[in-house]
């Protein structure tokens, strides 16, 4: 995501899951299947935050 997150936005996936680089936001964490990964999406529109990718890093 571009831009950091609020202390709000970033309580609602758990502060070790958010990871702030430069001017971009990275939320990282085990989505062990697609409804999580939808539950996650939801979660960010929810929140008004615009998602830029989601990727699956190999494990």
């Amino acid at each position: 995501m571009a831009g950091h997150l609020s202390e709000r936005a970033s309580g609602a996936f758990g502060a070790d899951r958010v990871v702030c680089a430069g001017t971009e936001t990275a939320i990282r964490g085990v989505l062990p299947d697609p409804s999580h990964v939808h539950e996650l999406l939801a979660r960010c529109s929810s929140l008004g935050l615009r998602v830029i990718s989601l990727r699956q890093i190999p494990q």
